[in-house]
């Protein structure tokens, strides 16, 4: 019982290195698994509001399932051009609007197709059933909204599709796992985050395999020669009745002992020393955001890989005392444990003098680990990392946390390339998911893609339509796709779906080759970008920062056109200032000729407003400025008042409801009068006034309050409609870095409820809304336009043909200063849309890839060391003669590490091969796509190289430290222990 209890927990040094180099391995493994879960945690958090509500797949058949809805799709033909048509009934609206996907009504006959989809009005359309029927149909436009299917599909009933559709369709499931193995999900960007996570748990499961490999490399030779050390010991336990199965069982224990006090190590050692790398990011300046706590998720890799360790390290505990109880105990045992040399069909010169080549085997498993990591962190980084090439830059919205989450005008593009003749593609990022493959979708124009992303097509043509798509060489491979096929795909970021023909295959460098281009409008139907704003905009080359001139520019002088006698008056003035540095400036106000100086400081690229006052004494006009732009006010007496609500047509012997308001404030104004033709009326307390409208003419309408009266022009004639009284609401100027908004206000001044439907244009949108008002009843529409370039646009409201309202804003500024905006976000934005997205919203990579190489570099350490050590136990009594004769410290050490670098040089071969060989095998499985990117093994002169020298400094360091305890002995000492 005492034998085996010093067997069990008597350790020598060796053992106690052994117990440190496991440690470091399972250290690197350890935070690996930490740092990909965190990565992975967080980005399925950024993504948790994804949640897809259903999946959707093309079939033919389309039949339904008690989970979800089939809607039967054809093609057919308008104007010339092929268009989807879908059917759809109450039934199947219900059931999707049950999850949260809007799709329109069913038409009771005939077709219909947005406003803002195919740009046609009413009329009629021809269509070809599946067995060659031709049918006159009615074509009616529907809203447009952000609704499930594209705006140029036309929706029929299920009937009439069945029939053009010949029994294809779309089957929509509404219970499914969040990555459909069928199909893509109809909310994706969640499952593109998890179908990532999956790619990368399969890699963790490899290199746990290969941890594994490395400590039961390690455990086999410390066990090696412990049972060295004691194998009088082990012969006199056998002689004296113990079972082979008995001293196996001991020594295999002691084997798992070491390897249980490694893991409990390396697990302590990994979790700080990942903690750590995170710290000294932050303290570098790199963001991150990382949580390396371990979690339910990391637990469970993590227990799955220490049970695989653990049992590696048993079984070469096993397998290393096998030799010595093998036979009779005192027998010979086959094995040589005395010197330990091989015979070598090495060249003499070749030879090692102390080590033999049996260190080879472990050196080589180290290193086999190390190449591994070194080629995946080296394929990934190439394949992640920001290669738009050469000096191309990306513009993003200033402040924006990732490119995801930025906002850019897409005609920036078009001042960009005539201010600074450069190539601009304004794009469009989403995810999404196909047969359970993580799919990177991305919205762009394809020949200017195809510039600053040097893409070349090797197969099909160019897409020329909407529904076309090109495909990169990568994800067509994984995705088995090729020119001719149809591929489905969900939305993005809202629930949506549509298909796309792909039409050709192109080739590009790095990540760009693994996505599916599909145009704009396609990838804004999929994501929750709207009208003409993009992700972000990459260019061919960095734009020329400098605006010319002043650089601090006064925007936007604000002032009311009207206002009353007594009234105080506000003159605001937007400075805008698009360097790099806080500016201070002084603005100079003028009214009527004085002078006013405000003093205001801007941050660098922002804006301020600044502001002055004046009183209104006496009517007239007053004209107020600052620098070029002047505007006139003005002002009229205090009692003021104007009529809204009055529309510029009416049918005679009708009823209109007015509003009379003061034009200071815009407040209702009671007890005013209102004369139309000889009837006068008095406004209650609310400002309304309920006017009878006279036979056909043209008619002044006068309100009058105190001594103030004007007048509205009302024309009235037969056959006029009753039509809704609209107003515009928004800002008369703005800056290109202001977030423009706006709203239509809708009134009904008659006296019958009316229902109509009002056609909304604005800046890169038209949108169609129904409204139905009571008499008197007003309705506010709003409208989010964003950032806008320096140019005029329009605002327009229309309904039945006639226009309501109109309004105009001017974005102040040159296009030259459009181009410093662009060119300092492109600054800040340093790299690709996909390079600051795997900074941000993937993790801060270069803390991560730092951490594991330190880490794997360390444990390539500590196996070598393990497998020198063993070489050096057997060369005590060398060492000790070399000591012997005066020879130095130094001169040993240097004769030790030539040998360890002839031994470490084959070692290294061996390493580069099976590592390469074992990432290749990663590469054939499918293992190498992690977040809808492959990672290519790069293996060119400079990977291989460093893989090289690398490989042999750790080895050289591996040598030292197994060397280094020997030669603080005595010589005595070592010859004494070579000799036992």
């Amino acid at each position: 019982m005492e034998y085996r209890r010093l067997v069990l927990t008597r350790w020598t040094r060796r053992d106690r290195l052994a117990v440190l180099t496991i440690a470091v391995t399972v250290a690197f493994f350890t935070s690996t698994v930490l740092a990909v879960t965190a990565v992975s945690t967080q980005t399925t958090a950024i993504a948790a509001e994804f949640e897809t509500p259903a999946s959707v797949e093309h079939v033919s058949g389309g039949a339904a399932t008690e989970q979800g809805v089939a809607i039967p799709a054809g093609t057919i033909q308008v104007d010339g051009t092929n268009a989807t048509l879908v059917g759809l009934s109450n039934e199947t609206v219900q059931r999707l609007q049950a999850s949260n996907i809007v799709v329109p009504p069913p038409p009771g006959a005939g077709v219909t197709v947005a406003t803002d989809g195919a740009g046609r009005s009413a009329g009629n359309v021809t269509v070809v059933t599946s067995d060659g029927t031709e049918t006159t149909v009615s074509l009616q436009t529907r809203s447009a909204g952000q609704q499930a299917i594209p705006g140029e599909w036309y929706v029929a009933n299920e009937t009439l599709a069945s029939q053009v559709g010949g029994g294809d369709g779309y089957r929509i499931e509404t219970e499914t796992p969040t990555v459909p193995a069928d199909g893509s999900p109809v909310l994706g960007a969640l499952a593109f985050f998890v179908a990532g996570t999956r790619s990368l748990v399969g890699l963790l499961f490899a290199g746990a395999v290969g941890v594994a490999i490395l400590v039961g490399v390690i455990v086999y030779s410390v066990v090696r020669m412990t049972v060295r050390d004691r194998r009088e010991e082990i012969r006199l336990v056998r002689a004296l009745g113990a079972l082979p199965r008995q001293v196996l069982t001991l020594f295999g224990g002691r084997a798992l002992l070491l390897t249980a006090v490694g893991i409990a190590l390396g697990y302590s050692v990994g979790v700080i020393g990942v903690n750590l790398a995170a710290n000294v990011g932050v303290f570098l300046g790199l963001p991150t955001s990382l949580s390396m706590r371990v979690s339910a998720r990391s637990a469970v890799l993590l227990l799955q890989g220490y049970g695989i360790v653990f049992a590696s390290g048993g079984i070469a505990g096993i397998l290393a005392t096998l030799p010595a109880v093998r036979g009779a105990p005192y027998a010979e045992t086959g094995e040589d444990y005395s010197d330990g040399r091989l015979t070598s069909l090495a060249p003499a010169t070749l030879e090692p003098e102390l080590f033999d080549w049996r260190g080879v085997v472990p050196a080589a498993g180290a290193l086999t680990v190390f190449v591994a990591v070194l080629l995946l962190v080296t394929s990934f980084a190439g394949a992640l990392g920001p290669l738009a090439g050469g000096d191309g830059a990306t513009v993003t919205e200033p402040g924006a946390t990732h490119p995801i989450a930025s906002d850019v005008p897409g005609h920036y593009a078009g001042v960009l390339e005539s201010q600074d003749q450069i190539t601009a593609s304004p794009e469009i990022l989403g995810f999404s998911t196909v047969d359970g493959t993580a799919v990177l979708v991305r919205g762009a124009d394809y020949e200017k893609f195809a510039t600053v992303s040097d893409a070349a097509l090797v197969a099909g043509r160019r897409p020329t339509t909407q529904g076309e798509a090109v495909i990169g060489a990568d994800l067509a491979a994984s995705l088995g796709v090729e020119p001719g096929d149809e591929v489905t795909l969900g939305g993005s970021t809202r629930p949506a779906f549509t298909s796309v023909s792909v039409v050709g295959t192109y080739e590009a460098p790095g990540y760009f080759d693994d996505h599916l281009l599909v145009s704009l409008s396609t990838a804004r139907h999929l994501s929750t970008k709207r009208g003409d704003s993009v992700n972000f905009i990459r260019l061919s080359e960095r734009p020329d920062a400098s605006p010319g001139g002043d650089e601090v520019q006064v925007v936007d002088l604000g002032a009311p056109n009207r206002t009353t006698v007594g009234s105080t008056v506000t003159v605001t003035a937007t400075v805008l200032n698009p360097t790099t540095s806080t500016v201070e400036r002084t603005v100079t106000f003028t009214i009527d000729g004085q002078s006013v100086d405000r003093t205001v400081s801007i941050r660098s690229f922002a804006s301020r407003t600044v502001s002055t006052r004046f009183e209104a004494t006496e009517t007239g006009s007053v004209t107020v400025g600052v620098e070029d732009r002047t505007r006139t006010v003005q002002v009229l007496p205090a009692d003021a008042v104007t009529i809204r609500g009055l529309p510029p047509v009416a049918p005679p012997d009708s009823s209109i409801r007015v509003q009379v308001v003061g034009v200071a404030d815009g407040a209702p104004v009671a007890g005013a009068t209102v004369t139309l033709g000889s009837e006068t009326y008095e406004s209650d307390e609310n400002g309304v006034v309920s006017l009878s409208v006279p036979s056909t003419g043209t008619y002044d309408v006068e309100v009058a309050r105190g001594d103030y009266a004007t007048t509205q022009r009302l024309e009235v004639a037969t056959g006029a409609q009753r039509s809704l009284v609209a107003s515009w609401d928004v800002p008369a100027a703005a800056s290109p870095l202001s977030q423009v908004e706006g709203r239509l206000t809708v009134s009904n001044p008659w006296n019958q409820t009316l229902s109509r439907t009002v056609l909304l244009n604005y800046p890169g949108r038209t949108r169609s809304v129904s409204v139905s008002l009571a008499p008197g009843e007003s309705r506010t529409v709003p409208v989010s336009v964003g950032r806008l370039a320096p140019d005029s646009y329009e605002f327009t409201a229309v309904s039945d043909g006639e226009e309501l309202a109109t309004a105009t804003l001017r974005v102040e500024g040159d296009a030259r200063l459009a181009s410093a905006i662009a060119s300092h976000s492109a600054t800040e934005a340093g790299t690709t849309g996909i390079g600051r997205a795997v900074a941000t919203v993937f993790g801060n990579v270069q803390i991560i890839v730092a951490a594991l190489v330190v880490f794997a570099g360390v444990m390539t350490v500590g196996g070598t060391t393990a497998a020198f050590a063993r070489s050096v136990q057997a060369r005590y009594r060398e060492l000790g003669l070399y000591r012997a004769v005066g020879a130095s410290r130094r001169q040993v050490l240097g004769v030790v590490v030539r040998d360890g670098l002839r031994v470490g040089s084959v070692a290294t071969v061996l390493g580069l091969a099976l590592g390469t060989g074992s990432v290749l095998a990663l590469e054939q499985l499918g293992l190498l796509r992690v977040y809808g990117v492959s990672a290519p093994v790069e293996l060119g002169v400079s990977t291989l190289g460093l893989s090289v020298v690398t490989s042999l400094v750790l080895v050289v360091t591996g040598t030292v430290l197994a060397v280094w305890p020997a030669l603080q002995k005595e010589p005595v000492v070592l010859v004494e222990a070579g000799d036992e």
